[in-house]
């Protein structure tokens, strides 16, 4: 169907036209947004490629869809975000391996590590013995046998913080789909 301009996308528009002009084969791709005959507004990708003298390609690629998806996962990661720092309750994910991938600010109050000082170690760190010598294998045969032990049931474990204090913690673990990634949500039980 037929589309026009934003008016204020056509200098962009009409520079791109004047770049294939030039000597170039292939002009870089524009965003550009135009409206419909219907009087929908869409965001679409122009390119133009010089075939030979006389001949031209454009290209255009509706991206509107495109675009409304990676607004709404923004909008969604933003919100995730917000709830994970603003959680009383400490929230830690962990990779396969056993390695923290995100330690949120009542861990950091929790456990007194700052993020930055955690993401990437071991969870171990923040366990006393015997559960930090055990964990490893705890992760191994459940990646091995898909068998839970303790994933989706909450049970209370003992915390080590950075001075080397334990605690006791009420721990919650689920895994997050297919991404390889463990969520243990911790409470702090010291009276």
């Amino acid at each position: 169907g037929c589309a026009t301009l934003h008016r204020e996308q056509a200098p962009k528009f009409r520079g791109l036209y004047g770049m294939n002009r030039s000597e170039k084969r292939v002009a870089q791709p524009v965003s550009v947004a135009i409206w419909r005959k219907d009087g929908q507004a869409r965001h679409v990708e122009l390119a133009v490629c010089r075939l030979d003298q006389t001949r031209e390609m454009w290209i255009l690629l509706d991206i509107t869809e495109h675009d409304q998806a990676a607004q709404a996962l923004r909008r969604s990661e933003d919100h995730l975000r917000s709830i994970v720092t603003a959680a009383a309750d400490a929230i830690i994910t962990i990779d396969e391996h056993g390695l923290i991938d995100t330690f949120n600010p009542a861990a950091e109050r929790i456990f007194g590590y700052t993020a930055a000082e955690v993401i990437g170690q071991n969870v171990r760190l923040l366990m006393p013995p015997p559960y930090h010598d055990a964990h490893d294998g705890y992760m191994a045969r459940y990646l091995k046998t898909r068998v839970t032990h303790i994933i989706g049931i909450g049970r209370e474990v003992l915390g080590l913080t950075k001075s080397g204090a334990t605690f006791p913690l009420d721990l919650a673990v689920s895994e997050i789909g297919d991404l390889g990634l463990f969520t243990g949500i911790l409470r702090d039980l010291t009276d």
